[in-house]
């Protein structure tokens, strides 16, 4: 397999195709990512070199702390 990591789908502008051989995931946290959207790209290729590409949904990273508040279950009241 090889992946890549870009902004738009299919894109590599973060990350280059790189060969994972045949690892099924991969750790992006030495990557420096910010908020936003990327797009995951994978290539295989089988033994007689046909190729197929698939391109992830948008992966959506939001580093932002949730906002506290009250949780109201509808029974007790205050």
């Amino acid at each position: 397999y090889e992946w890549a990591l870009g902004l738009v789908p299919g894109g590599t502008q973060l990350v280059a195709f790189t060969n994972c051989d045949l690892e099924t995931s991969v750790d992006l946290s030495k990557y420096i990512l910010r908020n936003g959207y990327y797009y995951v790209t994978v290539i295989a290729v089988n033994r007689a070199g046909v190729a197929t590409k698939v391109v992830s949904p948008p992966v959506i990273l939001d580093t932002t702390p949730p906002i506290g508040g009250d949780v109201f279950d509808g029974i007790t009241t205050t």
